[in-house]
């Protein structure tokens, strides 16, 4: 047994000694930290922007080495990479024949974390702010999700973006719930699903209409279950 081991006594009988596992606390170094958004201005609509980060979603790129990672405040997502650079120390001389001599790197040179921003998808929401992203299994494509909207990128592109839902009424008086959250399925590209104040969650499916005026399925709706 992997457990413990066996010894045998003066009467055939086998004891069984049980080893005594020791656990170690796990104990998590420091890796690097970066400035991901600064506070701005919003000159359109005359109000500040928070360098506040909403939330963090890291992208599961497989072509790629480094980190990915996905950050976004109330206006402007950005597209991380973290990646771990040699830091080089050259130091040049001239030989007897006024050459310059530049020595082989040092192999024992140390690594630093350098956070690159690779791209910026900004001003998709106006003047709603972004509460949440969600990264899609397909590898190439996201969503950005404010009280009344949710829109979808692709990674490559950083100035389009498209609609797929829109709650906001012709008159906002007649507002009556707002997007609380949003998520692509861990495995299915094509679902997705949002849930609203009403308690409402709404489970689409991105092959049946580019915009989803109408919802897939409805996995809970209180005005059903108050009839």
């Amino acid at each position: 047994s992997s457990d413990g081991s066996s010894s045998g006594g003066s009467g055939h009988h086998k004891k069984k000694k049980k080893k005594k596992r020791s656990f170690r606390p796990i104990e998590y170094g420091f890796y690097t930290e970066f400035q991901s958004h600064e506070r701005g201005f919003d000159r359109l609509h005359s109000v500040p922007i928070e360098e506040a980060i909403n939330m963090i979603r890291f992208w599961p790129s497989q072509q790629a080495p480094g980190l990915f990672m996905l950050t976004t405040n109330d206006t402007t997502i950005k597209l991380w990479k973290l990646s771990d650079k040699k830091v080089v120390k050259q130091i040049r001389s001239r030989s007897s024949d006024g050459g310059i001599v530049v020595p082989p790197p040092d192999p024992n040179a140390e690594f630093v974390t350098v956070a690159q921003c690779k791209r910026q998808f900004p001003n998709a929401h106006g003047t709603c702010h972004i509460d949440s992203i969600s990264v899609n299994s397909d590898g190439e494509t996201f969503i950005s999700t404010d009280a009344l909207k949710i829109n979808m990128w692709n990674l490559g592109v950083g100035n389009i973006c498209f609609n797929l839902i829109d709650i906001k009424p012709p008159n906002l008086a007649n507002l009556s719930e707002v997007i609380t959250a949003a998520t692509f399925h861990p495995t299915q590209c094509n679902l997705m699903q949002y849930a609203t104040s009403l308690g409402a969650i709404r489970l689409c499916d991105l092959r049946d209409r580019a915009l989803q005026t109408k919802d897939s399925i409805v996995i809970f709706n209180p005005f059903i279950h108050q009839q």
